[in-house]
């Protein structure tokens, strides 16, 4: 199970553990448990892979916010408000996240791993950070012949996303990630930009020749599918294809408020067009009713999302922060390219997904 509301949180992770099972390792996956969203329609791992689930009682707490937030109708829904005031509230005790909370299962699970047999490679993927931490509380490990491995899917410090804003945290907060840092194998980042701005603030990985960028990608499968088929567009009115979590949360980098609104200036033009948006979406400030060109589809397998992709004619990848953007490539960006359908960036233009679109002329960008 996911225990995530977005397949690209469990992604990268997926296709490491399902590709390491094809070529003869043994894989044990630690995950914490969470609220139920079901698989999202992401296929099952390698016959052999091991998963351990972790209680995460504070997980499946703020997960049940975002199932709250996801059927809250009215704009300024007071129960919405109230939970997001109640987080904002819980977040000043959690640090350096929320998984902080979640470490002692996880490190009693791994300890248990490591005393019954050989552990070639611990890999810890973040966010969240806090996990992390594992990483130097096994370094002893190190002498018996376990490589440490830091996956960073997003930035943490070195980013303007995930970094503590208070001086007393954000200190506290790279002491602990340079003490990562100082301990692990190899360092790696989902972009180049995240490796080069990590460099940067921790030295030691560039100095100790520790760093390399290992981009998400896509499978495969859908390179094959699409050497068999070429890409056709649906008919009738001009179709926009969005795949994954969106929200109308200010402040929020998913919020889809803005380029609703923007859609909509358009349909008031005369422009004829269809939003369909696949996946979870959360609105509690917005009445989607009032925007007759939208159409929700729901979570859909990944092999079905594809050929839904193939079927647009152009497909949405949006980015609504500015701070930290320079690091992030959002996983649908490499199922787009594999759809080969035109990409309508909106984003920040420094932004790593936005470069990408431009420099392989894959669609349009809007700032």
């Amino acid at each position: 199970m996911p225990y995530t509301p977005a397949v690209g949180g469990v992604a990268r992770v997926w296709y490491l553990a399902d590709y390491l099972a094809r070529h003869d390792f043994a894989v044990v996956v630690v995950a914490s448990d969470g609220h139920d969203f079901g698989t999202l329609g992401f296929p099952e791992l390698a016959p052999g892979v091991r998963v351990i689930y972790v209680p995460d009682r504070v997980k499946r707490i703020m997960q049940r916010q975002v199932s709250v937030l996801r059927t809250a109708a009215a704009p300024g829904n007071f129960r919405s408000k109230l939970l997001h005031g109640l987080r904002k509230v819980a977040e000043k005790f959690a640090f350096p996240d929320f998984a902080v909370f979640a470490l002692p299962g996880y490190y009693r699970a791994l300890k248990k791993e490591f005393r019954s047999g050989d552990v070639a490679a611990l890999l810890v993927s973040a966010p969240a950070h806090s996990l992390m931490l594992l990483l130097p509380a096994f370094a002893g490990s190190k002498k018996k012949g376990t490589r440490l491995f830091a996956d960073y899917r997003d930035g943490w410090n070195a980013g303007g996303i995930f970094a503590a804003k208070s001086w007393l945290r954000g200190a506290l907060a790279r002491r602990l990630e340079g003490l990562v840092c100082r301990n692990v194998d190899h360092a790696l980042f989902a972009t180049k930009a995240m490796q080069a701005n990590t460099e940067t603030l921790f030295p030691v990985l560039r100095a100790q020749d520790k760093s390399l960028t290992v981009m998400n990608g896509y499978p495969a499968s859908a390179l094959q599918e699409e050497a068999d088929a070429a890409p056709v567009a649906a008919f009738g009115r001009f179709s926009i294809g969005y795949f994954g979590v969106a929200n109308d949360q200010p402040g929020s980098y998913r919020n889809i408020a803005p380029i609703l609104a923007a859609l909509a200036e358009l349909k008031v033009r005369g422009v004829d067009f269809i939003l369909e948006m696949y996946g979870d979406v959360r609105v509690a400030h917005t009445d989607l009713a009032a925007h007759d060109f939208v159409v929700l589809r729901g979570s859909v397998s990944h092999h079905e999302a594809l050929a839904c992709m193939r079927r647009m004619d152009c497909l949405l990848m949006y980015h609504m922060e500015r701070e930290g953007a320079q690091e992030v490539v959002t996983g649908k960006f490499f199922d787009y390219v594999a759809a080969r359908r035109p990409i309508l960036c909106v984003s920040p233009r420094e932004m790593e997904g936005a470069r990408l679109v431009g420099a392989g002329g894959f669609g349009r960008l809007a700032d």
